[in-house]
């Protein structure tokens, strides 16, 4: 019986290492499984940061674009106010200037473009020797105008 009880506890030992073995193998195997899950993991989280640094990125450019394009249409509204108040003034000026050329000259300057041309000395004298010439100015004593 002590054979048997050899070739039983050998037995026993051979089924405890194999057992030993399958469960070495399988908590290796585990292991290589979570080693891949963690690789994989932080592939992913490192392709996320380069997604959020991207984004970040992007983010910062939209918000200078924004203040260079308030810049630019505060510039433009200063610039088309300009505009705006330089027609205003023009419409203003060309009224003047339209309502003094539809004025009627005063007589003195009126009779300056009712006689002909001057030629020569001769027209020269007969234009001074019109009674119609243009009077001078009167003169006014000083303080009073």
């Amino acid at each position: 019986m002590s054979n048997q009880w050899v070739i039983a506890g050998g037995v026993i030992a051979l089924i405890t290492v194999g057992g030993l073995w399958l469960r070495l193998d399988t908590v290796s195997a585990e292991r290589d499984a979570a080693q891949h899950a963690q690789a994989v993991e932080h592939a992913e989280s490192l392709r996320r940061q380069r997604v959020i640094d991207t984004l970040n990125h992007s983010l910062e450019q939209l918000n200078e674009q924004q203040q260079a394009n308030g810049r630019e249409l505060a510039e433009l509204r200063a610039a088309a106010s300009q505009a705006t108040q330089t027609a205003e003034d023009l419409q203003r000026e060309n009224r003047a200037i339209r309502e003094w050329a539809n004025a009627r000259l005063p007589d003195e300057l009126a009779r300056l473009y009712q006689h002909g041309p001057l030629t020569g000395t001769a027209g020269y004298r007969d234009y001074l020797r019109d009674t119609r010439a243009v009077r001078t100015a009167r003169r006014t004593p000083q303080g009073q105008r």
